[in-house]
């Protein structure tokens, strides 16, 4: 039996500064990784630049679900809050909403496969500059789990 994958391919953005949203963060418990398993959160971001179809290019990155100072998901949270440390314990979610600057940098996989748009730096906005939440955007803890065969 073949069984083809169904995964939808993304645009992702060219290299360059963005105006992006943090809309999402989810949880995954048990992510398998390089070091075994892991519990991590995956930051998403929409930005204020639109692919060929006229949607909002979507980035994104994940961490380790630490809060120690040497974490790099610390640091992250950090960088959005435009350099203030958050107190710990803190609820990742409430950097919803938070807008920022961000550094994208495309690159391949060393075996040139895939193609990545990876956050190189995360800024403060500059005066005057917003963004906010596209309309129609759902949380993924929000979405139907039934609709999306997992």
């Amino acid at each position: 039996m073949i069984i083809q994958n169904s995964a939808k391919t993304y645009e992702k953005p060219d290299s360059g500064l963005f105006l992006g949203v943090l809309a999402d963060i989810i949880y995954i418990e048990n992510k398998a990784t390089q070091f075994g398993p892991r519990n991590v959160a995956r930051l998403v971001w929409v930005l204020n630049a639109k692919d060929k179809e006229g949607n909002h290019y979507r980035v994104m990155t994940e961490a380790n679900q630490s809060m120690n100072e040497k974490a790099r998901l610390y640091s992250l949270a950090k960088d959005i809050r435009n350099g203030t440390p958050p107190p710990v314990p803190f609820e990742l979610d409430e950097l919803i909403n938070s807008v920022n600057q961000l550094v994208i940098t495309r690159e391949k996989s060393a075996d040139g496969t895939k193609d990545y748009a990876n956050i190189k730096a995360i800024i403060p906005v500059q005066a005057g500059q917003t963004f906010a939440v596209p309309a129609g955007f759902v949380r993924d803890k929000d979405k139907d789990k039934s609709k999306r065969g997992s």
